[in-house]
């Protein structure tokens, strides 16, 4: 097992996002601007529901990957009415 060395933080390219968050890289939505093979991992927590194209992001994570990376994915139990307020 290798432990991490550089973490890349990655944020959707908005001007909100650029004035209000902090990140070292932005996506415009279509491509991810790294090279191809070029990461060891992905941590993805809790965002690809908030995507609004899941099927781009995961190809791109699958374009920058090397080959046999990692990634780890988390999201939440989808159901189509986890927002609503319980009764």
């Amino acid at each position: 097992m290798t432990s991490a060395t550089e973490y890349i933080g990655l944020e959707y390219d908005s001007p909100e996002n650029r004035r209000y968050k902090r990140a070292d890289i932005y996506y415009d939505g279509q491509t991810i601007p790294l090279d191809d093979a070029s990461i060891d991992s992905v941590l993805s927590t809790q965002t690809l529901e908030h995507v609004p194209n899941p099927e781009q992001i995961v190809t791109e994570w699958a374009r920058i990957l090397r080959p046999g990376g990692q990634l780890l994915l988390t999201m939440p139990f989808m159901w189509p009415e986890c927002n609503l307020p319980l009764k």
